[in-house]
């Protein structure tokens, strides 16, 4: 991808404002984070439904199948039209560290960080906003709210 056409950015500017503004192991964390999220969001896109699904936490394994993946996806952009209007980029906008999310009411000692990634098509933009969670050693997805807010 160029780095040239802002158009495939993976990570929006404001992403990179926030990382300058962290030291460098908070830097780390967020970018593992959005990476992740980064992932899941271009597995969504890309009709990779099971690779979406092996992303999440045992328990959103069970409740966020792939169909219900798909269908998710599917009801979020349905205004977009058919497949000629499919998303046609993701990029990460912002995240937060665990540190950063001391006072959230959904926050769990698990948890690692949060990021939000715009799916866009042409004429629209939704989101994902995902919360990364440590389970079993490995990071995963341990909720996720769709659409943007």
């Amino acid at each position: 991808m160029s780095t040239e056409d802002p158009l495939t950015w993976a990570y929006h500017d404001d992403f990179a404002d926030l990382l300058v503004k962290k030291d460098s192991k908070v830097v780390l964390r967020l970018l593992e984070t959005a990476d992740i999220a980064l992932t899941f969001a271009r597995a969504l896109v890309a009709k990779e439904y099971e690779r979406a699904n092996a992303m999440l936490s045992d328990d959103l394994k069970t409740s966020s199948t792939p169909d219900v993946l798909r269908t998710t996806l599917e009801k979020m952009i349905q205004y977009a039209g058919d497949d000629s209007e499919w998303p046609t980029a993701v990029c990460v906008v912002t995240a937060l560290d665990a540190s950063d999310m001391g006072g959230w009411v959904r926050k769990s000692s698990d948890d690692f960080g949060w990021t939000y990634v715009a799916i866009n098509g042409d004429g629209y933009c939704e989101a994902v906003a995902v919360i990364v969670a440590v389970q079993s050693g490995r990071l995963v997805i341990r909720d996720i709210e769709w659409g943007r807010p």
